[in-house]
């Protein structure tokens, strides 16, 4: 039985390879998939099963495992902590040039490779930053 193309890999295809839950400690490349559980990167549906091979690809080494087991404002969130505090962008092509202050303009984040990929939008930034602000004050009053 030929293989199917990578992007119509579906669950039961990958139990029947063995490629599902693995136990032990070197669970390879598929240790991520949590095949009855499900990852949902968004809408119920795992990374693998939107991107294709290729912005998977690149995806996966911008933000390492956590395209497959995290969802996706906090890849979102990550990527944006890549660019802002470590001036990363994922690819080599695209150097990150941060103003002294550390800062961004907003039309520069979106216009990466990764965050076009990643469909990061300006009501994504306002969300993210406004979920980020509310959680440290909560901290700061338990804290007072």
């Amino acid at each position: 039985m030929p293989k199917p193309p990578p992007e119509n890999r579906s669950a039961a295809f990958l139990l029947a390879m063995g490629k599902g839950r693995k136990k032990g400690r070197d669970r390879g490349r598929w240790a991520s998939y949590d095949l009855q559980g499900g990852c949902a990167y968004d809408k119920g549906m795992a990374a693998w099963q939107i991107f294709t091979s290729a912005e998977h690809r690149f995806l996966e080494g911008a933000l390492r495992w956590r395209i497959d087991k995290w969802d996706r404002q906090r890849c979102v969130s990550f990527y944006l902590t890549l660019i802002l505090r470590h001036a990363e962008s994922g690819d080599d092509r695209e150097p990150v040039y941060l103003q002294p202050d550390g800062t961004s303009d907003v039309a520069t984040i979106l216009n990466f490779r990764g965050g076009r990929l990643l469909g990061i939008s300006e009501s994504d930034l306002r969300g993210i930053t406004s979920s980020a602000s509310s959680g440290r004050l909560a901290r700061r009053e338990r804290a007072a």
